[in-house]
């Protein structure tokens, strides 16, 4: 019996915006998609659930930077107050980052049982993950990127965000995953 939250939590994030945004109506409901699969799954209800899932969405599209890859506080705030709700009635909770970039967890990666990343998973998307969360399919592979654990430790952190459309890679060769290799991090 699942509790779902999120602002995306029913239709996720299907694709990036600009010129890679597709419009459609053949998104699949990640809410329904649910519900096919579980005894129950309720968006924004926890009567008589068992599990918080709880879809952590951002938009995103090339170009177009954001500021910081911190999870805005308010953000943090609803996730750690549900989160403290589902361990009060000792419930398991279920992270989905449906992003489109890598994104910092250090305050909430310890809160959850799981954390699947889907990125931005195209029209299907939510069958796709419910049929991952019901265990009709096992997950694999690795992640294209890497996760910081905070910005600080990010190779571009001293460089970033650029200023307008002028990004300085000031860390020369150590880009993306040579830094963290280089530095065992």
């Amino acid at each position: 019996k699942i509790a779902l939250h999120g602002e995306y939590c029913e239709s996720l994030l299907t694709c990036g915006e600009g010129s890679a945004h597709v419009n459609t109506t053949r998104n699949a409901s990640f809410l329904h998609a649910l519900q096919e699969r579980f005894q129950a799954a309720q968006k924004g209800s926890f009567d008589g659930a068992d599990t918080l899932l709880y879809v952590y969405s951002t938009r995103g599209m090339e170009g177009n930077d954001r500021d910081t890859v911190q999870i805005a506080r308010g953000n943090i705030r609803q996730i750690q107050k549900l989160c403290d709700y589902a361990d009060q009635r000792r419930m398991r909770k279920i992270l989905i980052l449906n992003i489109s970039a890598p994104v910092t967890l250090d305050e909430l990666e310890q809160r959850f049982d799981a954390i699947f990343c889907i990125f931005l998973p195209g029209m299907q998307g939510a069958n796709a993950l419910a049929d991952i969360l019901c265990g009709k399919v096992n997950p694999s592979g690795h992640l294209p990127l890497t996760f910081p654990r905070a910005e600080y430790c990010m190779p571009t952190s001293l460089h970033f965000p650029g200023d307008g459309m002028q990004v300085s890679y000031g860390e020369g060769i150590f880009v993306g995953y040579r830094w963290y290799t280089t530095l065992h991090m």
